[in-house]
């Protein structure tokens, strides 16, 4: 998954001093000493996705940067995707 830069600068700043950040022209990798894994079916893995592009859609909203119309589209558009699939 790849995360939008203006999210992993903010929680990189909000990150204990342990974290390290490595960051370069492709991607942008955040560790910390405590790692974990999260295992997720496929279906749980799109959900995840869905529920993630959707927040993306409302803080664009809040943002001004679409409007209410477009915003509608969008989460249309997802629902659709997921009964396609």
């Amino acid at each position: 998954m790849i995360i939008p830069k203006f999210l992993y600068e903010k929680s990189a700043k909000n990150a204990a001093d342990r974290s390290i950040m490595k960051r370069n022209e492709n991607e942008t990798t955040v560790t910390t000493e405590n790692t974990s894994s999260i295992d997720l079916t496929e279906e749980q893995e799109k959900e995840f996705v869905k529920a993630m592009k959707i927040g993306y859609y409302n803080v664009f909203y809040k943002q001004g940067l679409i409007t209410a119309e477009q915003l509608e589209k969008l989460i249309a558009l997802q629902e659709q995707s997921e009964q396609a699939a």
